[in-house]
């Protein structure tokens, strides 16, 4: 009994030289291990894997790293141990190694594992062997398409319409940007407007969205990565009364020149022959029946000799329709044709400073007709124009209202042919020479 309490009584006395034994061992153990087995391999699991930055060569052929096969990878690093020992996944990032890319496509590269904190950016990590993972390149381009408003999905109100040749997107025109292989694929794109429970009556600006279609009108549905250089777009659409559409025959009258008050445009024989003889005007349903419309007459002076043996283009465009009127007949000019003309001629009369007249003129200018000859063509039944002689002819020249120089200048005049009823006209509007001097 004695012995026991003698070998407790020596291991109480020689606690603290065995704890000091023990750590004296074991910081031997770990200087040993450190430099006889200084570098480690650990084995991390789930290190995520980032999108790094373009390289030089990426951006100057606008390409672009689109996907990655995997969020995250599993790696074997090698390392001191008293720089890898305790690492955890969280402490680490991997990228793709891109400095081999020139173009799109699928590829597979290495990745680069590196610390995420920046301070121990220096700090050599080594991968004991490399591991891949797969990246989809893409090209990037851009190219503007017109926008094409959606019109369909609209209500308009009783008694009113869509305008959809009026209805507009704004801005007109998109700049689309993204994958190469996606911007080729786009041929059309199509804004959408956000529509309303209420039938529209009134002309209204809609929000829109934008589709894309393609080849053979097929919608794109993925559009993935798809930029555009606007962030809003609208509909302007245009609603307008219902219309329909009337037929109206082409009426046309001849106008004699200025001046020419005894010609008799019931005298002449032959008749005017419109083609098309009718054209098509729509209007607001609730008034085109009460409307009518009035084309401008032909002047005597566009009858030339030629024009009435060859007919003459008569413009429907410049006629004026009241507002939500429209000429859909597909015409924008008229082919006047003129009939029973055989028995007209042309007489080529010479006339001089005798049969020329000063009408109005200003008080400070003189005005004398010098010397000269004027050519005229007189159009008329044969029995009637070839009878005619200079001295049945008088010109004049009306000098009001114009703003003059001093000098020769030359001028249109106005003509009469005497007699009664007279069915002859001028072939175009004489000019005459003038002497002005101001006073």
């Amino acid at each position: 009994m004695n012995k026991i309490k003698q070998v407790g009584t020596y291991l109480i006395k020689n606690l603290m030289a065995l704890v000091l034994s023990f750590a004296i061992a074991v910081a031997v153990w770990v200087a040993v291990s450190l430099n006889i087995f200084p570098d480690v391999t650990r084995h991390i699991t789930n290190v995520p894997v980032s999108v790094p930055a373009p390289t030089t060569t990426m951006q100057s052929n606008n390409l672009k790293l689109s996907a990655l096969s995997v969020k995250s990878a599993n790696v074997d690093i090698i390392g001191k141990r008293y720089d890898i020992g305790a690492l955890t996944s969280d402490e680490l990032v991997t990228e793709p190694d891109l400095s081999d890319i020139l173009q799109p496509g699928n590829h597979t590269v290495p990745l680069i594992v590196k610390y995420v904190d920046s301070a121990k950016k220096d700090k050599e990590l080594t991968l004991q062997s490399k591991t891949y993972i797969d990246v989809t390149i893409i090209k990037i381009t851009s190219k503007t398409l017109d926008i094409l408003p959606d019109t369909e999905h609209l209500k308009a109100a009783n008694g009113f319409v869509i305008n959809a040749a009026r209805t507009v997107v704004a801005p007109a025109s998109v700049t689309i940007s993204g994958n190469e292989e996606l911007i080729n694929s786009i041929k059309k794109v199509i804004a959408v407007p956000s529509a309303g429970t209420e039938p529209l009556s009134e002309n209204v600006d809609l929000s829109a969205k934008l589709e894309y279609y393609g080849a053979n009108n097929s919608l794109i549905a993925d559009t993935t990565g798809l930029s555009v250089n606007a962030q809003y777009f609208l509909v302007n659409v245009t609603v307008a009364p219902e219309t329909v559409t009337r037929s109206y025959p082409v009426n046309i009258d001849i106008n004699p020149p200025q001046g020419f008050s005894n010609f008799n445009s019931t005298s002449l024989t032959w008749r005017i022959k419109a083609e098309p003889s009718e054209i098509l005007i729509s209007g607001p349903k609730a008034d085109i029946d009460n409307f009518s419309i009035a084309f401008p007459p032909v002047s005597l002076t566009e009858i030339t000799y030629p024009n009435l043996k060859n007919g003459l283009t008569y413009n429907i465009k410049s006629i004026e329709l009241p507002e939500g009127y429209e000429n859909v007949s597909g015409y924008d000019t008229i082919s006047l044709k003129f009939e029973n003309t055989s028995d007209y001629v042309s007489n080529p009369i010479y006339l001089t400073a005798d049969n020329i007249s000063i009408g109005s003129s200003p008080k400070n200018i003189i005005a004398t007709i010098p010397s000269q000859k004027i050519l005229v063509n007189v159009v008329g039944p044969v029995t009637d124009a070839m009878l005619l002689t200079p001295d049945d002819i008088s010109l004049t020249v009306n000098l009001s209202g114009g703003d003059y120089s001093e000098g020769m200048v030359t001028l249109n005049a106005a003509y009469k042919i005497n007699g009664v009823s007279v069915p002859c006209w001028l072939d175009g509007i004489p000019k005459v020479k003038v002497n002005l001097k101001l006073i």
